[in-house]
């Protein structure tokens, strides 16, 4: 948001806007930028429903966003076994400051 980080989940996205949830309700109108590589965009608050908020993106997103924001989610637990265990053998190693 722009006055401040505020953690989000991303329920549903489209090219046009989203519907996330936050940790607590903010005023309709505000605007922001959403944040979570490879999207970045800058958005305004269209409406809430207690802490699900949904936002309408100055400018679409591209396909290739989405496509690679699609990618990360269905591989997550796979990437985060694997940081896990690369943090792991780091420690071990002695590697990890």
């Amino acid at each position: 948001m722009i006055d401040g980080m505020i953690p989000c989940i991303i329920e549903d996205i489209s090219r046009t806007g989203a519907r996330i949830v936050i940790q607590q309700a903010r005023p309709i109108g505000q605007s922001g930028i959403l944040q979570c590589p490879p999207l970045d965009a800058f958005f305004d608050r269209v409406w809430a429903d207690g802490v699900r908020i949904g936002v309408t993106f100055e400018e679409p997103v591209s396909t290739e966003t989405l496509h690679a924001l699609r990618l990360l989610h269905d591989h997550h637990d796979a990437m985060s076994r694997q940081e896990l265990r690369r943090t792991a053998r780091d420690w071990v190693s002695g590697e990890l400051d």
